[in-house]
């Protein structure tokens, strides 16, 4: 686990999202200093919460674990907007 990686996932999605560290902290439980702790690297979510934390992020648990959106989740988002491209067998 990246410490560093984990946080400044969390503090895109949660700005792609318009949530301040308040706003996010209020919706799992905690206050914005430990947003602000995660979103710097100093400590990680409690593993308590990081289920509800990947939900209101719109990523997996496993994601938000890796500090790294699946790629083929975007590749396949777009397959799906753009039908002219075809998939590899």
């Amino acid at each position: 686990m990246d410490n560093k990686k984990i946080g400044a996932l969390i503090a895109k999605l949660r700005k792609e999202n318009g949530l301040t560290q308040q706003q996010l902290g209020d919706k799992v439980g905690v206050g914005s200093r430990a947003v602000s702790k995660w979103e710097c690297g100093i400590t990680v979510p409690d593993i308590s919460i990081i289920n509800e934390l990947s939900e209101i992020l719109g990523i997996s648990s496993n994601e938000l674990l890796s500090g790294e959106i699946n790629k083929n989740k975007e590749t396949k988002s777009i397959k799906q907007e753009n039908p002219t491209i075809k998939k590899r067998n």
